[in-house]
């Protein structure tokens, strides 16, 4: 659950740092509002102690289906799995900003790209 809904986030982030024809994500306030909350929810279920929100999304404990006691994930399983996110966030967002839209993209633009298109007399 969390990989999947972190990871989206990350790609949402990352893809809209703009470019040359487009505004950066934090020109619009309504979606970094809506972001920042879904992030703070999301960081509540994954580090947050066991309650009966995280027990409705079953994120805190595992699965009770014959009626055993649930058990809450250890929260240094927790804080690693959180490190974790963190450093695909990181990636992802250094490889955005420096090989997609940075330098990287640039010296292959200008070492590689011809504006050729054919044209029709």
């Amino acid at each position: 659950f969390f990989s999947v809904i972190f990871q989206q986030h990350i790609a949402a982030w990352t893809f809209s740092f703009g470019s040359h024809y487009r505004q950066p994500i934090w020109r619009n306030y309504l979606l970094v509002a809506f972001f920042v909350v879904l992030t703070v929810f999301d960081l509540y279920l994954l580090l947050g102690e066991p309650s009966p929100v995280t027990d409705q999304f079953r994120i805190s404990s595992s699965t009770n289906v014959i009626g055993l006691p649930d058990v809450p994930m250890p929260m240094s399983f927790r804080l690693k799995y959180f490190g974790l996110i963190l450093g695909n966030a990181a990636t992802s967002i250094l490889f955005e900003y420096f090989v997609v839209l940075g330098p990287v993209r640039s010296y292959f633009r200008r070492k590689y790209h011809t504006d050729v298109l054919p044209m029709r007399k």
